[in-house]
């Protein structure tokens, strides 16, 4: 019989709820792209978990 380790889950915080976060998406680099609707923003985190905040940015989604 295998064992396998349970994954590992890491939360990280990139606005508040009031920033209307809606769509997520990965990018080739493996960074997550998000929007932040209600701020007219887009977000990136890296896969370091280093969070950039472009903001003046209104869309609706990510793909």
């Amino acid at each position: 019989m295998h064992r396998f380790d349970a994954p590992t889950i890491r939360e990280i915080s990139v606005a508040d709820k009031d920033a209307g976060p809606y769509g997520i998406a990965a990018g080739p680099d493996g960074a997550l792209w998000f929007t932040l609707n209600q701020a007219d923003a887009i977000g990136r985190i890296t896969v370091r978990g280093d969070v950039l905040e472009h903001r003046g940015v209104h869309v609706h989604g990510v793909e």
